[in-house]
């Protein structure tokens, strides 16, 4: 009497779940199981890696997916990367599983615009405003579009969030010019008429 034997479908298990970064993080390695002993894990990633996308070189491989750092995201827009893995048992007969898609979104930077830089005289009050961004904050406790009176010639940076909560940041130049001495005398001592 001969008998059958079932070899059920195996399936997968991602170790992580779907990931999302900002342009220039790292990924996670994601490992990939199987509850089937014996099972030969493939991974490759879905169609061509997508246009602006850059550092991730790996596109198939066995068991897990690497991580990959410096992810860039070169374009405006967020972009999603596609990864499917399936699981073949080892048995007399080869039992493919159903396909696991995994997703790893990378979020392009906001493109922060300071402003351009200002020169302006001791006293004289100065407005920082930001550009490119969701929130803005500035360092030396300015704050965006309010006016202030810079004391010195220095260098502002401000950071700025997107929705998505990636940052970037630039830096403006305020020169503050101070009145001579030779002149404020000159005026001093000219004579009234």
């Amino acid at each position: 009497v001969s008998q059958s034997r079932y070899y059920p479908p195996p399936t997968i298990f991602f170790s992580t779940v779907n990931q999302t970064i900002c342009s220039g993080q790292n990924t996670n390695v994601v490992n990939i199981s199987s509850p089937t002993q014996g099972v030969t894990i493939n991974w490759s990633v879905q169609g061509a890696i997508p246009a602006g996308i850059g550092n991730v070189n790996v596109i198939s491989g066995t068991n897990f997916i690497p991580t990959y750092q410096n992810v860039i995201n070169s374009t405006n827009a967020p972009i999603t990367i596609g990864f499917t893995a399936f699981a073949v048992s080892q048995g007399p007969i080869q039992c493919p599983g159903s396909p696991g898609t995994y997703l790893i979104t990378i979020n392009p930077l906001p493109s922060v615009f300071a402003g351009n830089n200002q020169t302006v005289c001791n006293g004289s009050q100065v407005t920082l405003t930001a550009s490119g961004a969701t929130t803005y904050l500035w360092n030396n406790g300015v704050q965006n579009g309010v006016p202030f009176t810079p004391n010195t010639t220095q260098t502002y940076i401000v950071t700025g969030t997107n929705a998505n909560g990636c940052q970037n940041y630039d830096t403006v130049v305020v020169t503050v010019n101070n009145p001579s001495s030779s002149t404020i005398d000159s005026v001093a001592s000219a004579p009234i008429s």
